[in-house]
């Protein structure tokens, strides 16, 4: 009886053993390919991360070659072509280019003086006309456009009816105090006073954010989508309609040889010699700035890349900042 009952346990002990074993071995299996999987992945993101640098490159060298020193800048010139495909060892890279001279540049409110009479200068009525051509309130979009001037402005002084300025900013949950100088990256703009998901989201293809201190909008780079912008700044001597008739009756090809010519359209007609001096200083028909949005794709693996590039005087292209990442990596669909 005492044998049976020594084997019995000794049963249950080879068991108990063969059980924990085979955990461990599970465990061990479990995390190897964890491992192996994160190491996989690893090495698929650093592939991509090449393959976008290479992306860059090409748009550097692209832009080199597509634009003369002194040619004007068009959509018909090589470096605009959209959506270019470049198959790859397992996947591929697609790549757009597009001129951050076609849209209105919130930087340009930095070195901006309050008027004497005390109304918004022209470039903030310009913004707010722009928030307001969204479908947003006038007074939300006047709200929004003034904080966007205090926000990014060299002082700490109120000078708006309705911006605000630090003391605003420190009194919310996540404190924090206003640059007072360029933002980085137009995503910020959504944490300015007044700056609701809804406005951002209606608002922020118009707008962008490159290191310049002046609101310079290439008029040959516009296409119809844009023509907010130009009726905007020209408020309210031109309506979204008009923008868009003048932007699709421009020279598919050349576009306007100067700005000279632009300010000659018919349409401006009426507009009198004082106000023609002071907005033809807000355009151009060259650009300086320009944004590569890129993304690798390699089986499973997806990197987006977003570099803003600067064209120098002398021709060379320089990249300025790199983002990596955004919303479409999560959804196809959304290009932020």
């Amino acid at each position: 009886m005492m044998k049976h009952s020594q084997r019995g346990v000794a049963l249950l002990v080879v068991l108990l053993i063969m059980a924990l074993m085979t955990t461990v071995a599970v465990s061990m299996s479990s995390r190897m390919f964890v491992n192996f999987n994160r190491a996989e992945s690893q090495i698929r993101y650093q592939q991509a991360y090449w393959y976008a640098q290479s992306v860059e490159a090409l748009a550097r060298y692209g832009i080199e070659e597509s634009i003369d020193s002194d040619e004007t800048v068009t959509l018909s010139q090589p470096w605009a072509v959209r959506d270019q495909i470049y198959p790859l060892d397992g996947g591929q890279a697609t790549g757009s280019v597009f001129d951050r001279q076609a849209c209105f540049n919130v930087n340009g409110l930095r070195d901006i003086k309050p008027l004497e009479n005390g109304t918004n200068p022209l470039l903030v009525t310009a913004l707010q006309q722009l928030i307001e051509s969204q479908g947003i309130d006038s007074f939300e979009a006047e709200t929004a456009a003034a904080s966007t001037w205090e926000y990014i402005d060299t002082n700490t002084d109120v000078q708006s009816t309705l911006g605000v300025e630090d003391s605003e900013y420190e009194a919310r949950s996540l404190a924090h105090v206003a640059p007072n100088n360029f933002i980085a990256d137009i995503s910020e703009w959504r944490a300015v006073n007044g700056v609701s998901q809804e406005m951002y989201e209606k608002v922020s293809p118009f707008l962008c954010a490159v290191p310049n201190g002046n609101l310079v909008v290439n008029v040959n780079t516009l296409t119809e989508e844009d023509a907010p912008i130009l009726s905007a700044i020209f408020h309210p001597n031109l309506s979204d309609d008009q923008a868009k008739q003048l932007i699709n009756e421009r020279n598919a090809v050349d576009g306007w040889k100067d700005v000279a010519s632009f300010m000659a359209e018919p349409v401006f007609s009426s507009l009198k010699q004082e106000d023609r001096e002071r907005l033809q200083n807000f355009f151009d028909v060259r650009s300086r700035f320009f944004e590569l949005d890129t993304t690798i794709t390699l089986d499973s693996t997806s990197l987006r890349m977003r570099a803003l590039l600067e064209r120098d005087d002398s021709g060379t292209v320089n990249v300025v900042r790199r983002r990596f990442g955004g919303m479409s990596e999560r959804d196809p669909d959304d290009k932020a």
